[in-house]
């Protein structure tokens, strides 16, 4: 897969023109996104549901995903990058919509039944590419990025396919990408995975190592077997904690290689290799999971880092890669991909493109899922963690970045400032969730 990244980032090759002049095109720069001799003038997008970060090797130093981290090697790979929730919904929110769902007034609620489709106020990324002549197409696997909730909105076409392995993805996905490249100036392509979501149901052939493992009372071959073990979960004894702990890793760690396989197979793939000189290809992730690391499985719970982390990664033809370390958000990839692209910002915007964001500048977590409201603020040093039953707690993140020691003393200044920037952005949910009402706020 390496050969492949070379290929991608060297498209034109050591003969090409080096300047303006002689290649017709202009060279680009956002932040560290350097593109020579030609910035990019179309977009591929990959989004990856539920992935968790810590389980790539190119933050673990693991072999579970060699295609994407040689792929990463040859990318600007952003390092402290967090998702602004913990569920889809409200991460494509912020990833597509470039707006938080504070500011927008729209708050994405878990609760199917006080879920409201996203507001046509918003402005979404393929609206804004629409706007500049873009021809574009979507194929995703998750409902919630899909026709139903308006989360495809700006798309000229839109597939939903539901329960599908990412070999379908792939194949509908090089089908639409030879028709976009056919009669269009400029153009979109955005493809939605969602393997390594519940219920980690790979090809068999992934799945291997169950066979080793001693068989549990829930079929985690289904979304309900996992919600059966977490009903069960705390009155179970310790062995058969771990016992189901290492069915949900095999089943996990097989989605992610199945999904990594795949992948390398996409970017192999002659009609991509075609289409990658003069386009930007941005790879994300919207939230992670949880394996029982703060009393949970899966996500939509809490803020903590294993839901919260996410990637992002961007590649094109002359773009050189690096780790760039400054903190991202969610926020800021509409930013920036308008800024590659050549296109004006949107008129509002949450986010920053990168190299403009303060580094110091707290970034704020929301979400309205399983636990009711739970909020967070989190700085280059320190997390501050609120939940509207009331439950608070505070970390340290440069000695404990997985969030594991509790700090918290209602009368340390570290936590007291973080609450004065926390309870402000409180209120204004609280302006959004009339139904609720946030427990003992403050120190």
């Amino acid at each position: 897969m390496l050969a492949l990244g070379l290929v991608l980032l060297g498209a034109c090759g050591d003969d090409s023109p080096t300047d303006s002049q002689d290649t017709g095109c202009e060279a680009g720069e956002v932040g560290p996104l350097s593109f020579s001799p030609c910035a990019p003038r179309n977009l591929l997008m990959l989004s990856l549901d539920t992935v968790r970060r810590d389980h790539l090797g190119w933050f673990s130093g693991g072999e579970m995903t060699p295609g994407l981290d040689d792929w990463l090697g040859e990318a600007v790979v952003l390092e402290d990058h967090m998702s602004c929730s913990n569920w889809t919904f409200h991460a494509l929110s912020c990833a597509l919509g470039g707006q938080s769902a504070v500011d927008v007034g729209w708050l994405p609620r878990g609760e199917s039944d006080l879920r409201e489709p996203v507001p046509d106020e918003s402005t979404w990324l393929a609206e804004h590419l629409a706007q500049n002549d873009f021809e574009s197409a979507l194929i995703s696997t998750n409902p919630i990025l899909s026709e139903r909730w308006n989360t495809d909105a700006g798309y000229d076409y839109s597939l939903y396919l539901d329960k599908v392995h990412a070999e379908e993805v792939v194949t509908n996905g090089l089908e639409h990408l030879g028709r976009l490249r056919t009669g269009h100036d400029r153009w979109f392509l955005h493809l939605h995975f969602m393997d390594t979501h519940t219920p980690y149901a790979p090809p068999e052939a992934w799945l291997e190592g169950l066979v080793d493992l001693a068989p549990i009372a829930w079929d985690l071959g289904t979304e309900q077997g996992y919600i059966d073990l977490s009903d069960a979960w705390a009155g179970l004894d310790a062995d058969t904690q771990a016992l189901a702990e290492a069915h949900i890793a095999v089943r996990y760690q097989g989605a992610l290689r199945y999904l990594d396989d795949t992948l390398a197979t996409l970017m192999a793939d002659e009609t991509v290799q075609a289409a990658l000189e003069d386009t930007l290809v941005v790879l994300w992730t919207d939230h992670g999971e949880q394996f029982y690391d703060h009393g949970a499985s899966g996500h939509g719970h809490h803020l903590f880092t294993e839901e919260n982390a996410a990637l992002a990664a961007f590649a094109g033809s002359g773009l050189a890669p690096q780790r760039w370390t400054a903190p991202t958000s969610l926020l800021d990839l509409q930013p920036t991909i308008l800024a590659a692209l050549g296109l004006a910002p949107a008129t509002v915007a949450s986010g920053w493109q990168l190299g403009e964001r303060d580094p110091d500048a707290p970034r704020y977590l929301l979400a309205s899922t399983r636990q009711g409201p739970v909020q967070a603020i989190k700085t280059p040093s320190e997390t501050l963690h609120y939940e509207w039953s009331g439950e608070r707690s505070f970390y340290d993140r440069a000695a404990d970045p997985a969030e594991t020691l509790d700090l918290y003393d209602s009368q340390d200044d570290r936590v007291i400032a973080l609450w004065e920037l926390l309870e402000a952005e409180m209120l204004r949910v609280e302006a959004l969730i009339p139904d609720q009402t946030p427990v003992s706020p403050g120190p």
